[in-house]
């Protein structure tokens, strides 16, 4: 019940905001008429004060001016354009997940590529993840990702890292073994526990 009383309380706060803004905007625009009104009302010669038609062409100028400064604000804080980001932001997550889904098959790609030792571009690339479920974008998102270069080829230099990195984890995983079994790995000291 307490949530329920917590959710209405912040709606009808939100709904007060709202309200507050509004009115704010509607305040500028209106400030924005009354500011021409007061620098024609000022008794000062302009030279509009014999034309015909000034009186009309400042009315409507100043209307108008005051009518896009109101729905300029609105439609800023209304958050068309928020929703719009939110959106696209909402799309990469998608796009970055279904390209994360298909890691095997870009395993396999990468580890081709370096057994090959020669570059790989997007057309081969996207034939070595057919076998996945990706779509372009996020077959297009991962080529962007690897391809350090940007000239439209993965080398296999920008994957030596990964070598070293399939040698420490094959390493920590034979020290896991041994350590099971209770023995030891060349080279590896043993891991020290301090008596609690």
């Amino acid at each position: 019940k307490q949530e329920l009383v917590a959710i209405s309380l912040d709606s009808h706060r939100n709904r007060m905001i709202r309200m507050n803004v509004s009115l704010a905007i509607v305040g500028v625009g209106l400030a924005v008429g009354t500011t021409v009104a007061g620098a024609f009302g000022m008794n000062l010669i302009s030279g509009y004060e014999d034309s015909p038609t000034a009186f009309n062409t400042v009315m409507w100028s100043t209307s108008i001016t005051s009518l896009v400064v109101v729905f300029g604000c609105t439609s800023y804080l209304s958050g068309s354009r928020m929703k719009k980001r939110a959106m696209e932001r909402i799309n990469e997550i998608d796009t970055l997940s279904g390209a994360l889904s298909g890691m095997s098959s870009l395993d396999y790609a990468i580890k081709t590529m370096v057994n090959e030792d020669r570059p790989m571009d997007k057309e081969e690339f996207t034939r070595k993840l057919s076998g996945a479920d990706l779509n372009e974008d996020e077959v297009n998102l991962l080529f962007h990702i690897l391809d350090l270069s940007r000239d439209g080829y993965l080398y296999t230099s920008d994957f030596r890292s990964m070598d070293s990195l399939a040698g420490y984890q094959s390493r920590q995983h034979l020290c896991a073994d041994s350590k099971s079994k209770g023995g030891e790995i060349q080279g590896e000291s043993p891991v020290k526990r301090s008596s609690g």
